[in-house]
């Protein structure tokens, strides 16, 4: 091998584990927005711990846990619990929806990193 093979094989050595490096959506400080019926029902930092509870009435009770700078749906009183399953959040632009109790939790960033998704 020739010395400008060995350079060309080290430079695309060095490009290729550039794309391996992973870089995360959530650069700047996140919030968690929560819509109830389409209202917006509150705006949480996501690095402050706490509790939200959301008491419609009738029974339909949903807490959500913001802990570790994300968020997720801690319990519900809905069928299926498919909100309770998604798990947590933290990443700009990601979801949690309980449709049966009219409920969105969005996150959203200060900072627009460029990233719209990240694949793993």
């Amino acid at each position: 091998m020739k010395k400008r093979d060995l350079i060309l094989i080290a430079a695309l050595i060095i490009t290729s584990a550039t794309f391996l490096i992973p870089v995360r959506a959530e650069a700047g400080r996140g919030y968690a927005y929560v819509y109830v019926e389409g209202e917006l029902y509150g705006r949480y930092d996501l690095g402050e711990d706490r509790l939200i509870t959301i008491d419609k009435g009738a029974g339909q009770v949903n807490v959500l846990e913001i802990s570790d700078r994300s968020i997720r749906m801690k319990s519900a009183t809905c069928p299926g619990r498919q909100c309770v399953n998604t798990g947590p959040i933290s990443m700009n632009n990601d979801t949690i929806c309980c449709a049966p109790s009219g409920i969105l939790v969005i996150i959203r960033s200060d900072e627009d990193t460029g990233y719209d998704a990240i694949t793993k």
